[in-house]
């Protein structure tokens, strides 16, 4: 019988929830874990051999990325076992690339890490450059790569390397067809060859292309694993089944299915790391770790002082607070969420958000204490709607917003059939005939566009350091953030009677409330039309957004 390449075997993988990062300094010297703690795979057992490509498919949150940083033994599990034959890569955007570098030396710096001699780099970097087809980028730093031109380089370094085992995260969602087709073929080639390959997406379609076998994630869940045609029948069965669901009961399922995953600090297990063969390590005495964990007790108390104003109050906070009896500690969790002013309705919208444009979070339903000032395509949860603002969920915790910065996400939308040329039909008659030109430069810096291109109108310093530069006499504008970089292109004179702007209607991921501003997705931008100020605007895609 062959021996199986890749074998998990009850593998669980488990954090520590903190709300501040105090906490987590803190909670190292207490020996009682009483934080929460949540589940991201629980209990996943599978076996792979050699030559298979192994889909990974799941909605958003599920737990795909966090099964791949364990295959390719980035994190190790909290318990559990898992043998690896071979060397791994990971292929994810940005996965291991270094922004100050330019692509060239993150080549050489990647190749180095897997253990090639300076002569092999050399031997294999035209090959590289040559697959990834960016150009003359490859010798500028990445900082001013698109999402998409990172996802060529590392794919191209990955493969070229020759791991045994190839994992791709997502790394295909922001290519165009002719890179995914090159992809496409060197997995027929890695196969031939007799190499392991494991696919994640969220693309069912680009998944039953290529996998011999699909594993099924569902809220940290091994949900099934079987053949490709087994699988994607039931989870499209599954999807179909959700999205029939009214709003109420879309969050009431995810609400049960995650409260499976949210639970008590349960803590590693010292056995459970990933290994390579039959590795058998020994677990640590108790006694012996002793000297170790006093000095580094010692060490957390003199790091402490950076941390916090004062140390030893904090630790005797922390200290007390582990005495405090359950009933307490209860009544405080089960805050009841404040009513709405007196005369306003409460209406329940419990959908996925999407900000369209930098959006203010704030404390109150009365929008008057800011908090933060989150980025364009920033996903949320929408809870309710009362009067002119939203209440939100981002990264665990609730804010209010108003409702005209902010979109709701129609999932059926999410990948749309439009292309760049068919968006230029509601271009200026002025600006369509050269927009190909004012597009090459997405990718450059702010000191590139203004020495190349002339007729600079203004330039406008914006919050958060970004820069705009407009052109008004060629109906343009570029965005960068505070580095300096690309970020937008602004194309202002939109004909918004042309055909096209009804199809981005239509077809559009998101809109706000007063349907003056839409969202939607293309190749390698993410495009948004505020129809009030006649602008069309595209960022390079850098955030997905997912069911």
């Amino acid at each position: 019988m062959t021996k199986p390449v890749v074998k998990f075997s009850n593998v669980t993988k488990e954090y520590s929830l903190f709300k501040k990062k105090s906490d987590q300094l803190l909670d190292i010297l207490s020996f009682k874990r009483n934080n929460k703690s949540f589940l991201a795979l629980q209990d996943i057992s599978f076996e792979v051999d050699r030559g298979e490509t192994i889909g990974i498919i799941g909605t958003n949150g599920s737990g795909k990325s966090t099964l791949s940083n364990l295959l390719a033994q980035v994190v190790p599990p909290s318990s559990g076992n898992i043998n690896i034959e071979g060397e791994t890569s990971l292929v994810a955007i940005s996965a291991g690339l270094n922004n100050h570098l330019t692509g060239y030396e993150n080549i050489e710096l990647k190749c180095l890490m897997h253990g090639l001699s300076k002569s092999e780099i050399a031997k294999i970097a035209p090959d590289i450059i040559d697959f990834a087809d960016i150009g003359e980028f490859i010798y500028q730093p990445i900082k001013n790569y698109s999402s998409g031109m990172k996802s060529r380089l590392g794919f191209a370094i990955s493969v070229h390397i020759e791991p045994d085992i190839l994992i791709v995260d997502e790394a295909l969602s922001v290519g165009d067809s002719t890179f995914h087709q090159k992809c496409v073929d060197k997995f027929e080639e890695f196969k031939e060859q007799g190499k392991t390959i494991f696919f994640i997406s969220h693309s069912l379609s680009q998944v039953k292309k290529i996998s011999d076998r699909i594993i099924w994630v569902s809220y940290g869940k091994m949900k099934m694993f079987d053949t490709t045609a087994k699988v994607a029948k039931e989870y499209t069965a599954y999807i179909n089944w959700f999205n029939e669901l009214t709003k109420a009961e879309k969050k009431n399922h995810k609400k049960d299915m995650l409260a499976t995953q949210f639970g008590k600090w349960t803590g590693y297990n010292n056995e459970s790391t990933p290994q390579k063969g039959n590795v058998n390590r020994e677990k640590p005495r108790v006694r012996s770790l002793i000297p170790a964990i006093f000095m580094m007790l010692l060490t957390l108390l003199s790091a402490a002082s950076m941390f916090l104003d004062n140390p030893s109050q904090a630790l005797l906070s922390k200290w007390n607070s582990l005495n405090l009896n359950s009933k307490e500690a209860q009544s405080e969790s089960n805050v009841e969420e404040p009513a709405p002013p007196s005369g306003e309705i409460r209406e329940e919208i419990n959908q996925e958000g999407v900000s369209l444009g930098q959006l203010t979070l704030y404390e109150d339903r009365e929008l008057s204490n800011q908090i933060e000032v989150i980025s364009s395509f920033t996903n949320l949860y929408v809870h309710n709607l009362s009067g002119n603002s939203y209440e939100v969920e981002y990264q665990g915790d609730l804010f209010y917003t108003a409702k005209d910065e902010l979109g709701l996400v129609d999932a059926k939308n999410l990948d749309s059939q439009l292309t760049l040329d068919e968006l230029s039909n509601s271009f200026s008659s002025s600006f369509v005939q050269s927009y190909e030109y004012f597009f090459a430069f997405g990718s450059s810096t702010i000191d590139e566009v203004k020495s190349t291109l002339r007729g600079l109108t203004s330039e406008r310093e914006l919050p958060k350091g970004e820069v705009l530069l407009e052109y008004s006499n060629d109906h343009l504008a570029y965005l960068f953030d505070e580095e300096g970089s690309a970020r937008a292109i602004h194309v202002y004179s939109i004909d918004l009677d042309s055909p096209v702007i009804e199809d981005i209607k239509t077809n559009s991921i998101a809109a706000t409330d007063d349907k003056e501003i839409y969202y939607m997705k293309i190749d390698q931008y993410n495009v948004i039309i505020d129809t009030e100020e006649n602008r069309m605007s595209f960022y390079p895609v850098r955030n997905e957004i997912s069911s």
